[in-house]
């Protein structure tokens, strides 16, 4: 168990070329979080990745709304209506 934390935050070592903004950029980022730019890049990749997995989260959730049939949806209408008064109810 405490190898595999271990392997999970290994580094890995990345050699890059970028822009001259874009280096600008990430040394600002560092410079005004007082972090490095590894851990600007990091916080740039992890926003990324959230924001891909919420329009992926979102495109299931349009999917499947949009695969229901017209008594589907009057059915889940009811059950979020049914719901919404309960919540309401219990609310003081």
């Amino acid at each position: 168990m405490a190898q595999a934390r271990q392997k999970a935050g290994r580094k890995e070592r990345l050699t890059l070329s970028l822009e001259r903004g874009t280096v600008r950029f990430l040394k600002s980022c560092a410079k005004a979080k007082a972090s490095s730019v590894s851990a600007c890049v990091e916080q740039i990749i992890a926003v990324s990745r959230q924001t891909s997995e919420a329009a992926r989260l979102n495109a299931q959730i349009l999917a499947y709304y949009d695969s229901l049939s017209e008594q589907e949806r009057r059915e889940e209408a009811a059950w979020g209506e049914f719901a919404e008064s309960e919540l309401a109810r219990a609310e003081p």
